[in-house]
């Protein structure tokens, strides 16, 4: 029974969704009315899958952001809530994974809907049943063409392959229309459309927009086969087919068609559109084309863009999404009150969160203990922070989170390392306010000031969150409580934050010798100190440009780099641009050696560009596929990788271990197809270095071919000459998968 509840919250969940998207659709179909019918069915394609694909890759922006909430409240009024702590259901996994009660009312729902399928299914295969056995005596004529005597409207059954049955008393000219019309149905796979819309109708039948949506869906499968039939025989016929629409309509049906049967129905209506059909404009096309592709986009698109971008195009995040949503595969009882994707120290993806470990949720918020988190994409622990010792007295002081609190990151001090800052309501006394002015405060002010909030801002690295700010206040006439703040950086300058209280203005200023944030009073005269000094930082330093050209003499990957005070080459951007259009990939951090084409076996040379630098941990190197524009392969920046190879080899058995600031490099031996050959050499515990290399699928994601060999530090270190003795070397170790 679990499951059948989870599959009718699922199924009434993915009915609101339709719901909402089929009031745009029609809306868009009933501006756009002249455009042809057959581009729109694209888009009822793309509704379709919308209302029964229940993963979230849709839109990261919402037209409301309370509905989501309101719904799953609904739903625990009439019967589903959680044993868990956690609040309403926030995922349509939830119910799979998570353990939960239901109240009669929702048990009765959930039957109904599942008896509600079943009926549709049976009644249909009854019904399809009939109509196949009564069209069992149509006599073949050609293919798959039929006639029946007793036929008196063209029909068509079948999904993947049409059968045609033609009435049996049909003239030729007649045939010509309908057959031509039957044929169109069948090129463009109207039949699996229209079991598509039938699935879709079957799971939400308790929706009348569905209903509504499986009405206008056919009604635009044969319009669009009647504008394409009249196209193919010419506008100068429109009289001729409007009249032999009008001739189909020969008394009364002598089959009822089931919901997967063609039955030319609307008689009336279609013809009279034909009549006056208009040949088909260019630009008609083209905004049909834009309005498919903008659906598409918001629909099943903006999640995986942001995410590519934030992954590929930039060192920032938008710091007006936030999820506050619970956890779907939560174990432990903990409440996610907001995350977002962010890029950290070591150039690569994570997730920051802020947790709630213990407490409630109420209708105003969330009030108990809170963590701040960093996870990688995998959902792996990397770090955390207790908020409550950081902002209340002890740690046993509650703090409190609106539902809606998003994270807001940037990276204040210009170093390069995203931050994120997370702020309280603290409570309004003389001590505060004399924090908050740095003096004692005027009485005037102590009357205009309603709260009093405590920021801090933690920086975030490769795997550890680090508070680089003392205390930052910030007030409010208005007593709005605080929970998030995305500090302002004056213009052009770096690493000085400014906060206003009433017409105080106070500068946060960042201290490179202490890592910190403190607070300073700076003149107008010293805040454009810090512009010019920010300036020179700008200016300072030699560029360079490393590129590579193809065949062609076009350039193809362009590296830029600048030196810094050891005249060393930092990389400051990277853009692809094979063909013309550019693309630029900004998260890669280091030092650059050397950029030039991969060598391959799989005739597709001046494609794959390899480009080696110093990485924050490693010497590495990246590859780019400059026919798709993005990165192919990213190995990397640390002994980690190389860590996880040992220990699936050797496993148990591993006596090669790494500390954590080994140094290692990796290079990039060979490529054939998407198999990659990748040697490295590495410092590990006990004075040992280890080189060897092994094979990695690009596509399959796999190592394999490991191979190594290890000597002693010293012994590497130095030659027979010098020391008058061989070096040691173990026998070489190597495993195959």
């Amino acid at each position: 029974m679990k499951l059948l509840y989870g599959l009718f919250y699922t199924s009434f969940s993915l009915a609101v969704v339709s719901a909402f998207a089929l009031v745009v659709v029609l809306l868009i179909r009933f501006i756009i009315v002249k455009v042809p019918k057959k581009y729109f069915m694209c888009l009822w394609w793309l509704f379709l899958i919308r209302s029964i694909c229940p993963v979230s890759l849709s839109s990261i922006y919402s037209l409301s952001s309370g509905i989501n909430r309101k719904f799953h409240i609904f739903l625990e009024l009439i019967g589903l809530s959680f044993d868990e702590q956690g609040g309403v259901l926030t995922g349509w996994q939830s119910v799979f994974v998570r353990q939960f009660t239901v109240n009669t009312n929702f048990r009765f729902c959930s039957i109904m809907w599942a008896a509600g399928v079943l009926f549709i299914w049976i009644y249909t295969l009854v019904k399809q049943t009939g109509i196949r056995k009564w069209l069992q005596k149509a006599e073949r004529l050609d293919g798959s063409i039929y006639q029946h005597e007793k036929l008196n409207i063209p029909v068509m059954t079948g999904v993947f392959r049409l059968k045609k049955y033609l009435p049996g008393k049909m003239n030729v000219s007649e045939a010509k229309y309908v057959l031509r019309h039957m044929e169109i149905h069948e090129e463009r796979h109207d039949g699996v459309l229209r079991a598509a819309a039938f699935i879709v109708l079957s799971l939400q039948w308790f929706n009348p927009f569905m209903w509504l949506a499986h009405y206008f869906i056919l009604r635009d499968i044969e319009t669009a086969a009647d504008e394409d039939t009249l196209s193919y025989f010419g506008y100068d016929d429109r009289a001729k087919y409007a009249q032999e629409i009008l001739n189909m309509n020969k008394g009364k049906k002598v089959i009822r068609p089931s919901l997967v049967t063609f039955q030319e129905n609307r008689i009336d209506d279609r013809a009279s559109k034909m009549l006056y059909q208009n040949k088909i404009k260019k630009k008609d096309r083209q905004v049909v084309v834009l309005v498919v592709l903008i659906f598409f986009i918001w629909w099943f698109m903006l999640r995986p863009l942001y995410m590519l971008w934030e992954g590929s195009l930039d060192t920032t995040v938008d710091n007006s999404i936030s999820q506050t949503e619970e956890p779907l595969f939560d174990k432990t009882k903990q409440v996610v009150v907001a995350q977002t994707n962010v890029k950290s120290a070591d150039g690569l993806s994570k997730v920051i969160k802020i947790v709630m470990t213990d407490g409630q949720q109420e209708d105003s918020g969330y009030d108990g203990e809170f963590k701040l988190v960093l996870e990688d994409t995998e959902g792996n622990k990397l770090a955390e922070e207790n908020l409550n010792g950081q902002f209340g007295e002890n740690k046993n002081d509650k703090l409190h989170f609106e539902k809606n609190v998003a994270l807001h990151i940037s990276d204040y001090n210009s170093d390069k390392v995203n931050e994120v800052a997370i702020g309280q309501d603290i409570e309004f006394t003389d001590e505060n306010l004399n924090a908050l002015l740095g003096r004692e405060p005027k009485k005037k002010e102590k009357n205009k000031i309603k709260s009093i909030q405590k920021y801090y801002i933690w920086n975030i690295e490769a795997d550890k969150l680090q508070c680089v700010s003392e205390p930052i206040y910030t007030a409010d006439k208005t007593g709005a409580e605080a929970n998030s703040c995305e500090f302002k950086i004056p213009k052009g300058t770096n690493g000085v934050i400014k906060v206003k209280v009433l017409k105080n203005k106070f500068y946060y200023v960042w201290d490179g010798t202490n890592e910190m944030f403190v607070r300073k009073e700076l003149t107008k005269k010293q805040l454009k100190k810090y512009k010019k000094d920010s300036d020179k930082t700008d200016e300072s330093g030699e560029k360079s440009v490393h590129s590579l050209k193809n065949d062609s003499d076009r350039e193809s990957v362009r590296v830029v780099t600048q030196k810094d005070s050891t005249g060393s080459e930092e990389i400051k951007n990277i853009v692809i641009s094979p063909n013309g259009a550019s693309k630029k990939i900004s998260n890669i951090k280091g030092y650059y050696c050397e950029l030039q084409w991969v060598q391959t076996t799989d005739n597709e040379e001046n494609r794959y560009a390899v480009l080696t630098y110093n990485g924050i941990k490693s010497q590495t190197f990246v590859v780019f596929d400059t026919k798709l524009k993005e990165i192919y392969y990213k190995q990397e920046d640390g002994n980690s990788a190389l860590s996880s190879v040992f220990d699936r080899y050797n496993g148990n058995q591993n006596d090669i271990a790494f500390n954590k600031d080994d140094l290692v490099v990796y290079t990039l031996q060979e490529k054939e197809n998407d198999v990659l050959k990748i040697g490295f050499a590495a410092n590990a515990k006990d004075n040992v270095v280890v080189k060897g290399s092994y094979k990695y699928d690009v596509e399959k994601k796999n190592q394999y071919d490991f191979n190594y060999s290890q000597t002693s530090a010293a012994n590497a270190g130095s030659s027979n000459n010098d020391t008058g003795a061989s070096a040691t070397e173990s026998p070489t170790a190597s495993a195959s998968q």
